[in-house]
């Protein structure tokens, strides 16, 4: 058996009085070893006084022998403590015995038995066993509820909803606990602030305060001028980490005053009642074209940049969406990090599911549905390229005329737009199926033909998806949300609201000769424009009209409410969309729904 104590040299610090710690247990070793990582990674927190206590890192291979990794750390703690004798010494401390020595003994337990010293760290570092240094036992947690990361936003605004990035594992994070604080002063990561905080402590319990707990935390106007400070414990059932606390780089700010969807949220302050339902539908004009040089100085040159600044355009986005308090939204152009750090974890966080579709694997950027789970149940998602399902055999007649055309074919082939489509069930009323589909079509001014093959197959996908139900008597209901880049007069909105477009159809023509087609499409729902038809949905220096629409079927659904568009000054208040009060150059469309009676 092997015993560090024993086989280790024992290395002597002059000047050091010997360790003498009195033998205790905690769980205080943190082992992180996944399957097929090469190393894993070792933590704990010891000292053998509050003034030599500190975190120790370790970096090891798994399949090491244990004796270097213990070697390593009795050097690291042994290292620690000749910092502190050197300390001591510039600083001119009197010294009570300079001729004493210190000895670090280490061994690891199992099962109360010494670990040989030829056991590999994977064999070693296991669930329970116990690390002994100086008679302290400290149990090893091996993969623990774990936050290697919190990242604060870079804005933040009195008023607006703050949820953090966190970089966790092992853990679920609905059960971890967060407590956020303010703070006059940073004390993490500055030296400056640190020095200030040691020095006075009563000022440290001045200048911070608790807040709130949870993990996300709307500041208020007390909070201005002040630091954020979030500390987060995480928690797996039974299971407890290591607290890990993170401090804003930025103070919070006053913020730009009223939002025009603030008066918007007069109509939503409540959530819907059973059997009804509210919908929202808004272009959040992606972090990938708002934030360049290009949309700086030609698309936007109005809006200041640090409001087409993610961190600062994130805070609106969510206040505003959250505000509606809908059971459906239907988002386009949504950043894949905005999904994934931002929207999924915010509306998981009040009750959503989502997911998102994006356009191929070279672009960021793409549709992403979210549902209140109390209202609906998920029964299926689909997704669609359509290019790619242009060529299934069920569209080769389609396939067939675009074929024709070369310049066509090569136009619908390079798009990446995409469908999206949410089967979902009713909860109140379990008859009631709903199939919501969500898109974002072809943007180019001159391309009404490309946009009219894109709602063709839409359509027909959304019937393939529908009959099944419709086949065994289920009442199977459409609500079609988008950015459809198209008109009132043009193919877009005829083919959804009429059911029908003739092979002479304007739309075909739009293209050009090399381009020109004739298709008759058609489809079997009864369909309207939810919220009518509005001037215009976005608005920016360059162009403004509408392009945004809720669709929906009349067979089972009927619109109860229309949420107002914003006034047109409140709109033109600073030039265009975006600007400091509008996160997009897009405007929600939102309204509520109920089911039939029976």
């Amino acid at each position: 058996m092997f015993a560090l104590f024993s086989k280790l040299p024992r290395v002597l610090l002059p000047g050091c009085r010997t360790c003498h710690i009195s033998t205790q247990r905690m769980a205080a070793v943190y082992v992180r070893r996944v399957p097929g990582d090469e190393d894993m990674e070792i933590r704990l927190n010891y000292g053998h006084n509050s003034e030599n206590y500190r975190t120790y890192n370790l970096k090891r291979r798994q399949n090491e022998e244990i004796t270097r990794a213990l070697v390593r750390l009795q050097n690291n703690i042994l290292n620690s403590l000749s910092k502190k004798k050197k300390k001591k010494a510039k600083e001119k401390e009197p010294e009570t015995n300079p001729n004493q020595e210190i000895e670090i003994p280490i061994n690891l337990f199992i099962e109360g038995k010494e670990v040989d010293g030829s056991t590999f760290n994977r064999d070693a570092w296991i669930q329970g066993a116990e690390l002994d240094i100086c008679g302290t036992r400290l149990t090893v947690d091996v993969n623990p509820p774990t936050v290697r990361s919190i990242s604060l936003p870079s804005n933040l605004m009195a008023g607006f909803p703050q949820l953090p990035k966190c970089d966790a594992e092992f853990v679920n994070l609905n059960e971890c606990s967060f407590n956020w604080y303010r703070t006059k002063f940073r004390d993490s990561g500055d030296a400056s602030a640190s020095k200030q905080k040691s020095q006075t402590q009563e000022q440290e319990q001045y200048d911070i305060c608790k807040v709130s707990d949870g993990i996300i935390y709307t500041p208020t106007v007390e909070d201005i001028g002040f630091h954020l400070k979030l500390e987060c414990i995480p928690r797996k059932g039974d299971r407890i980490g290591l607290k890990f606390e993170s401090i804003s780089e930025v103070e919070v700010s006053a913020g730009p005053g009223v939002c025009p969807f603030e008066n918007r949220q007069l109509f939503t302050q409540a959530e819907t009642e059973a059997g009804s339902f509210r919908v929202v539908t808004y272009n959040i004009l992606a972090d990938l074209y708002a934030d360049s040089d290009f949309s700086r100085t030609q698309l936007f040159p109005y809006c200041p940049p640090y409001a087409l600044a993610i961190d600062y355009r994130r805070q609106l986005l969510l206040k505003e969406i959250t505000g509606y308090n809908a059971d459906i939204i239907c988002l386009q152009e949504c950043d894949m990090k905005v999904f994934e750090h931002d929207l999924l974890p915010f509306l998981e966080n009040t009750g959503f599911g989502g997911w998102m579709k994006r356009k191929g694997t070279k672009v960021t950027e793409g549709s992403a549905t979210f549902y209140r789970k109390s209202k609906f149940s998920l029964v299926a998602e689909h997704g669609i390229m359509q290019s790619e399902f242009l060529r299934e055999p069920a569209n080769a007649d389609l396939w067939d005329k675009v074929s024709q055309k070369p310049a066509l074919r090569d136009k619908m082939m390079e798009r990446t737009t995409v469908l999206q489509a949410t089967l979902l069930q009713s909860t109140h009323n379990p008859d009631h199926f709903l199939c919501v589909a969500n898109t974002h079509l072809y943007f180019h001014p001159r391309a009404d033909n490309i946009r009219a093959l894109q709602i063709g197959l839409s359509m027909r996908f959304l019937q393939q998806l529908c009959q099944p139900f419709l086949s065994e008597g289920k009442k199977m209901s459409v609500v079609f949300c988008g950015d459809f880049n198209s008109s009132v007069k043009r193919a877009v909105n005829v083919l959804l609201t009429t059911g029908h477009i003739p092979e002479e159809f304007d739309d075909w023509a739009t293209g050009g000769e090399e381009e020109q087609i004739g298709c008759e499409l058609s489809h079997d729902f009864k369909m309207i424009s939810a919220c009518g038809y509005p001037e215009y949905t976005n608005y920016t220096m360059g162009f403004h009209g509408l392009l945004d629409y809720i669709f929906t079927d009349t067979e089972h659904l009927e619109v109860m409410q229309v949420i107002p568009m914003p006034d047109h000054q409140e709109v033109t208040q600073h030039g265009a969309l975006p600007s400091v009060v509008f996160p997009s150059d897009h405007i929600a469309q939102i309204c509520d729904m109920r089911w039939k009676p029976l």
